[in-house]
């Protein structure tokens, strides 16, 4: 779609939501998104900005996006995300947030790490209207994955992964379950979350377990940091502190950590399925391959799961 479709198209919502003062220039500039949506920055006379997102093919198979009306709304009052303006199931218009957007560069970063923690845990500490689920985000996903990529193999290796999840005595909280650092806008010491596609009811320890492995687009397994043990502890300390609002034990923090190993294997396993539905879907350009992507993943799932014990 080219930008000046894109920018009517953004005019039109504007205007039907009385946003789109007469006689005023409208600029639209595409900008950095995610893999499968295209973002656009909507600018009206340099005085009000907009995020314009024009959600990509076939996403209606992936995404809910009843439910992640329901969980911005809620985010964006307690200022975890910026205010989305209207949303359906071809587009979304947000409030236009200040700041950068973080990347690897900030992986070293215990500050950062702090911040995050903070908010993730803010984040899992909310309530949305009618948030049950017969199942979590997790067991739900993966078992439509594996039913859309229709894979002996990986379907095998999946409920195998499911059993051992299952096993496990676990709660649910309202989940990013997409939370990297270039879903991070930072300015100030202050930070927002975005991308909330994925957003459900699912294991916290998920959502941790996501954050510990950040990239850039991999290709390889080589291209995935992970944060050193040290910012590990920092991260779960400051998360736990806040959640509960008391200082969690060594003790704690080690068992928590070590249970978030199994949730790191499922994280690279589930993303690692994704790929290969992306790819199935003819989904690739020049700067990102996703039968490699999911090579990388699937990798990175073996190499976790082997330190997991359940």
């Amino acid at each position: 779609m080219a930008n000046k479709d894109i920018c009517e198209n953004a005019c039109a919502v504007l205007d039907s939501l009385h946003r789109l003062p007469k006689g005023k220039d409208v600029l639209c500039e595409k900008i950095a998104g995610g893999l499968t949506n295209t973002m656009y920055l909507i600018k009206i006379d340099n005085e009000s900005r907009y995020v314009f997102r024009v959600n990509g093919f076939g996403t209606e198979k992936l995404v809910d996006r009843i439910e992640e009306k329901r969980v911005l709304e809620q985010a964006a009052l307690a200022r975890i995300c910026p205010k989305v303006i209207y949303i359906d199931e071809k587009v979304m218009l947000q409030e236009f947030c200040p700041g950068r957007t973080l990347g690897l560069s900030s992986i070293d970063d215990p500050k950062i790490h702090e911040l995050i923690a903070k908010k993730l845990a803010t984040f899992h500490l909310l309530s949305v209207e009618n948030p049950a689920r017969s199942e979590p985000w997790f067991t739900k996903t993966l078992k439509s994955y594996l039913l859309e990529l229709n894979d002996p193999k990986m379907s095998d290796l999946g409920n195998e992964l499911l059993r051992k999840i299952e096993s496990m005595d676990f709660q649910l909280t309202l989940c990013h379950n997409d939370l990297r650092l270039n879903n991070v806008i930072y300015e100030d010491d202050k930070l927002v979350f975005i991308d909330f596609e994925y957003a459900a009811m699912n294991f916290p320890e998920y959502d941790i377990a996501h954050y510990f492995w950040q990239h850039e687009g991999a290709q390889t397994a080589s291209d995935f940091r992970t944060l050193t043990s040290k910012d590990r502890k920092l991260f779960l300390s400051e998360y736990l502190q806040a959640y509960y609002n008391v200082e969690p034990s060594e003790k704690l923090i080690n068992e928590i950590l070590q249970r978030i190993r199994i949730f790191e294997a499922a994280n690279h396993f589930l993303w690692s399925v994704w790929s290969l539905i992306q790819h199935r879907f003819g989904r690739s350009d020049d700067h990102f391959c996703y039968i490699k992507n999911s090579e990388a993943r699937f990798a990175k799932y073996r190499e976790c799961l082997e330190k997991a014990t359940i």
